[in-house]
């Protein structure tokens, strides 16, 4: 960590410098840019949003794109500010030095971009989601920064530039869930269709279960995914049904052996129930991404546990693994498309389970981490059969 040290207290930072210009050095280069004339025309030339920062990492000035973006007329509400301020990002003050100097901000791909151009002393790219607003209001932004240094009468500045690229990256995200999830239940349908060929009535009749089963999920999984593609997914109706806990169990077996972040480990699952109602595929799909995300966090001859109870009137689901999160990635874990790892329309699962067991299925989602492992849970109300299960290893 960085120390400012002004008028005797010393503030420390998780991740950029925390020293600010003060007002009287603010007002000297915004009265410097404003009679050079490259400044303007750089701001003017630029396609989007952009503001021009001193070396503080504070708005001078701003063209009319970013203006238009916040909502504003007068570059002189957001002189001084952050650009993490302006936007009004909710980590912007977690730290009192403000934007760039909390927790979060070493996982801000805005930060990260600033800092990397200011030290490296050329143009830097990266993503970043922020989310903005206040209360009931707050919203999640996913943009594309650019930081590029300038120098400007013998001072040092970089030009921020900002794109929307929210349609692009939710495109990419349920695309790519999109097509595996339809992939894996067409692959289904088929391998059905193919079993009726035998001349038995009664196996005829039990493949055609299967497809009529497989066909529900199809056509559910298209619903979801319709309202997912929405600007603002709202809760789903859903599907309530008595669920066999040990087939689904079963079915999560599947998975951990056949998934590559397996390979090397073991899931043990130990469950206190025999059946609950609740919607399957929903429920399936949140309890698969904590398995899989818990075994990719996971080094090789580990165990991930899944432990199933009913605490409270509650059924509760907890995944554990062996790993902690970074305490700079924490505040983010559930927002949309942030994501530790790399590749096109990463980050969406973490989302998935909170909108899923939250706002789908009425319950609650959340995660604890430390030096003991990390834990995601998720609580449901539902009516349960109590039943003693033993531990079930799913995968080696």
């Amino acid at each position: 960590m960085a120390n400012d040290t002004t008028g005797g207290t010393t503030v420390a930072t998780h991740f950029a410098s925390p020293e600010r210009s003060s007002p009287d050095a603010i007002r000297g280069q915004v009265a410097q840019l404003t009679q050079h004339p490259v400044a303007d025309a750089v701001l003017r030339a630029v396609g989007g949003a952009a503001v021009l920062l001193n070396a503080n990492r504070q708005i001078i000035s701003a063209n009319a794109r970013y203006l238009e973006a916040l909502g504003i007329d007068r570059a002189e509400q957001i002189l001084g500010m952050r650009p993490g301020e302006s936007l009004d990002c909710v980590h912007a003050w977690d730290h009192p030095a403000g934007c760039g100097t909390g927790p979060s901000c070493a996982s801000c791909g805005a930060a990260i971009a600033m800092v990397a151009a200011q030290q490296g002393g050329s143009a830097e790219e990266r993503d970043c989601v922020v989310t903005c607003g206040k209360d009931d209001s707050l919203r999640d932004i996913d943009l594309r920064v650019r930081a590029s240094p300038l120098r400007i009468g013998g001072e040092e500045y970089l030009l921020f530039l900002l794109q929307d690229v929210s349609v692009e990256k939710r495109r990419e995200a349920l695309e790519r869930a999109f097509f595996h999830d339809v992939a894996d239940l067409a692959a289904g349908l088929n391998l059905a269709a193919v079993q009726l060929e035998p001349t038995n009535p009664d196996e005829v009749r039990a493949v055609a279960g299967d497809i009529r089963l497989l066909a529900s999920r199809l056509a559910r999984e298209l619903l979801i995914q319709r309202s997912l593609a929405e600007s603002r997914p709202g809760a789903g109706e859903p599907m309530l049904e008595p669920i066999d806990l040990q087939a689904l169990l079963d079915s999560l077996r599947a998975l951990g052996v056949n998934h590559p972040a397996a390979a090397g480990k073991e899931v043990l699952v130990t469950s206190s129930l025999r059946e609950l109602e609740s919607d399957r595929m929903l429920l399936e799909r949140i309890l698969g991404c904590m398995v899989v995300n818990a075994l990719e966090a996971s080094p090789r001859g580990s165990q991930v546990r899944l432990e199933v109870t009913v605490r409270d009137g509650e059924v509760c689901f907890e995944v554990w693994n062996p790993g902690a999160i970074p305490e700079a990635a924490t505040a983010r874990i559930f927002q949309r498309y942030f994501s530790t790892k790399s590749g096109p329309g990463r980050g969406q699962g973490t989302f998935l389970m909170k909108l899923f067991g939250e706002r789908w299925l009425g319950g609650k989602v959340g995660f604890q981490t430390g030096a003991e492992g990390t834990t995601f849970w998720l609580r449901l109300p539902a009516r349960v059969r109590a039943g003693p299960e033993p531990g079930l290893p799913l995968a080696h």
